[in-house]
């Protein structure tokens, strides 16, 4: 009988360190693989070059609440770049007239940015580090600051969603958790 719970013991004892084992090695995987994507995402943040331009569209007070907004609610959780940079597409579609002529009108424009669909957000008031970094990054990009990779970028998506709409043929950069693009599937507007 002591031998039966001896192998018993031993049994149970090898059972739970292989268990143990592959649970580690699994994790172990796991960890590899989210190093590596932070490296890929590391290398991606390096060549987001940041420069100065001078802004060509007209803008007023709304306007610069409106940019601030839209960078709060889609970046404000993002480093400086993050928030210039989807700044920046901001003003890059200001450019190009389809969604609007003034920066409230391309916010605003239908279907465009998720969090307009809430109507509340348009004028709540903010606070806190977030919307001061916001308010700062809108003003930083209207007077010229931007990534230089996004000079003909219109389009972007945080990198955890997948829309219908991208094209992975005109992916230009991802700076933060945002992806960027020149183009649209399905679309010729240009920048």
């Amino acid at each position: 009988m002591t031998n039966t719970k001896l192998y018993l013991g031993i049994g149970v004892a090898v059972f739970v360190a292989n268990t143990a084992y592959h649970v580690v090695n699994e994790r172990i995987s796991n960890v590899e693989e989210q190093v590596a994507g932070m490296r890929s995402d590391v290398q991606e943040i390096k060549q987001a070059v940041l420069a100065r331009t001078p802004v060509h569209i007209k803008y007023n007070k709304n306007d610069i609440e409106c940019l601030a907004r839209n960078i709060y609610y889609e970046a404000g959780v993002e480093d400086i770049a993050g928030k210039i940079a989807v700044g920046n597409i901001t003003v890059n579609r200001v450019k190009t007239k389809y969604w609007g002529t003034h920066i409230c009108d391309v916010v605003y424009a239908k279907d465009q940015f998720s969090w307009t669909k809430e109507k509340k957000r348009a004028w709540v008031s903010l606070k806190g580090r977030a919307w001061a970094d916001s308010k700062a990054a809108a003003d930083a990009v209207l007077n010229g600051l931007k990534v230089k990779q996004l000079d003909s970028a219109l389009f972007y998506h945080a990198d955890y969603v997948k829309p219908a709409w991208r094209d992975n043929s005109k992916r230009v950069l991802k700076v933060g958790r945002h992806i960027f693009y020149t183009q649209a599937k399905g679309s010729n507007l240009t920048l």
